[in-house]
Parts: structure tokens; C-alpha cells; sequence
């Protein structure tokens, strides 16, 4: 970590603010800036926050933004369990919308699920893309079909989200910190800027170390394990065990070249020291300065 800072502390706050990646593009581009970070979050978290608390705060007061979205693993939003969900949707549930059942097994009425989706689009619309995750997942009918569905579903809402800014003045740059980007779903958001490398990648090359492993979807256990959970109780998915088994090497893999990066911490999700901010900065910098 930056400083003297420990995981769920706010200790050396100065400190971890100066050498913060966010820190150092702001100042290389002349800028303001606010970091969204989100502990332990879930990439609905950061989306969530940025699309629906800081951007209509500060909409008014700038020319010109720019939002980094520098997403985590996938997996993170599972841990709450389809009964959580579940019940949620039997509390917002309108007289004339298909029952949780109808929507899981995908036998409903296109009307009645045409008007449910119409009031989550205008009302909840970080419900319905929890909603729509489940019920996806739950329909996939392979592991890489999940795996897939899960980051094409997350990058449907940042489109959607996304298309309601006024984009001459905003904008978007998405990557990634310690999982692959999945060119099938990162293509789903137009007139962005896609980084072509992850801020791990980032790492390997500054530091000449080895190459971090792809593909990684989920490493943790609020991710990974999370995902393993929802594939063993909840998903379809005949001959799960197998094709968990190469999930998990592909995991395990990224941990062992965390472990042993000199640029990474050793605690939680081995988050990147000074050094690799700098070098994070410096690509953002160089991709930001080429499109102003």
C-alpha cells in the first residue's frame, strides 16, 4: 500500500494522496480531480458512484471531464446470493411483471417483461443490472459462457450510463487493474478510449518482470470463490468441476506473479506500490494527452 496505510485505514492520508495515481495525472494534465475508490467494491460500486453521485455533481462546473474507470475483477457482486436479490425483486415486483421464476427460467410474457424493464431503466437501474446479471449467469451453459456473460453484461450498463452524457464534453477512458480485458465486451462501449494494456501489464513491462498471465477474470476471494459459489448453486453448467479447475490455475497463476512482484504489496489483493502508480500514471498520461 501507499505509505504507512494498512487495508481498511486511512492512516500517511497526505502522503497516499501525493503518490496516488489520480494525484499524478491531474497534475500532468492540469487538472482537478476526485478518486472514487471503493474498498472491497464491486464494480457496480465505482460505476454506481461515478455515473450516478459525482458526475451529476460536478457536471455543471466543469467545460470538460475525463473519468478513468480502472475496474476490478468481476465476481464481486455475487456475494449477496440470488435469495437477497430474489426478494428484492418480489418488494418492486408490479402487478403486471413476470414472477422471479418466469424471469430465471426464461419462460415470461414479452409484455409484462418489457414493462419491468421499463420502470428499472426510468427508476433502479443498478437493480436491474443486478437482476439481469443473475439471471444471465444462471442461464449460461458453460464456464467461459458465464465468465463472458458477467463482463459483457457489466459493460452493457457502462454504455447505457455512458450514452446519457453529453460527450462533447466528457471523457471515458476504461481499463483494468489485475484482470484481462475481454475484447467482446469492452467493444460494447462506443467513443471511449480502451486501454490495450492493464495496469498488471503495466507492471511487467516497467519492471521488467515476466508477463502476468491471461486470461484472469477473478482472483480473490470476493471475486473467484464467489463466482465458484454461484456456478455450484445456482447455475446449469453440466461438468462444472473441470472447467472450474482451469479457472482456478488461471487464478492462481496471476496470485503466484503477484506474490512475487517486487512492485505489489502482499496483503489482499496485492495492491501496486509507489513505483507502479508512477508507471500507471505515465500510461494514462501519455493515452489522456494524445486525445486533448
Amino acid at each position: 500500500m501507499l505509505g504507512k496505510t494498512q487495508p481498511g485505514q486511512d492512516n500517511d492520508h497526505e502522503y497516499r494522496i501525493e503518490h496516488v495515481y489520480g494525484n499524478r495525472v491531474s497534475l500532468a494534465i492540469n487538472s482537478d480531480w476526485i478518486n472514487v475508490g471503493v474498498p472491497g467494491g464491486a464494480n457496480v460500486d465505482i460505476i454506481s458512484k461515478v455515473f450516478d453521485q459525482v458526475v451529476p455533481n460536478i457536471s455543471k462546473s466543469y467545460s470538460k471531464i475525463t473519468i478513468v474507470l480502472s475496474l476490478t475483477e468481476i465476481g464481486r457482486e455475487l456475494p449477496n446470493g440470488l435469495l437477497s436479490l430474489q426478494h428484492q425483486y418480489q418488494l418492486l415486483k408490479g402487478p403486471d411483471w413476470p414472477s422471479w421464476d418466469q424471469l430465471v427460467n426464461g419462460v415470461i410474457n414479452r409484455e409484462s417483461y418489457d414493462v419491468a424493464m421499463t420502470w428499472m431503466r426510468e427508476e433502479n437501474i443498478f437493480f436491474r443490472y443486478l437482476m439481469q446479471l443473475h439471471v444471465n449467469l444462471s442461464r449460461a451453459k458453460t464456464v467461459n459462457d458465464l465468465l463472458l456473460c458477467y463482463e459483457t453484461t457489466t459493460f452493457d450498463i457502462i454504455q447505457e450510463l455512458w450514452n446519457k452524457l453529453d460527450q462533447t464534453r466528457f471523457q471515458l477512458v476504461i481499463g483494468k487493474n489485475f484482470t484481462s480485458i475481454v475484447p467482446e465486451a469492452i467493444c460494447r462501449v462506443s467513443n471511449c478510449i480502451a486501454l490495450d494494456y492493464i495496469w498488471c501489464d503495466v507492471i511487467a513491462t516497467c519492471g521488467n518482470l515476466s508477463m502476468y498471465p491471461h486470461p484472469v477474470q477473478a482472483l480473490s476471494g470476493i471475486g473467484a470463490v464467489s463466482l465458484i459459489e454461484f456456478v455450484e448453486k445456482n447455475s446449469k453448467i453440466k461438468h462444472a468441476k473441470q472447467q472450474l479447475d482451469a479457472f482456478l490455475d488461471n487464478s492462481i497463476s496471476a496470485l503466484d506473479w503477484l506474490d512475487s512482484s517486487p512492485y505489489n504489496g502482499k496483503i489482499a489483493t496485492k495492491h501496486p506500490q509507489e513505483q507502479a502508480h508512477q508507471w500507471w500514471a505515465d500510461y494514462l498520461i501519455n493515452t489522456i494527452s494524445k486525445s486533448l
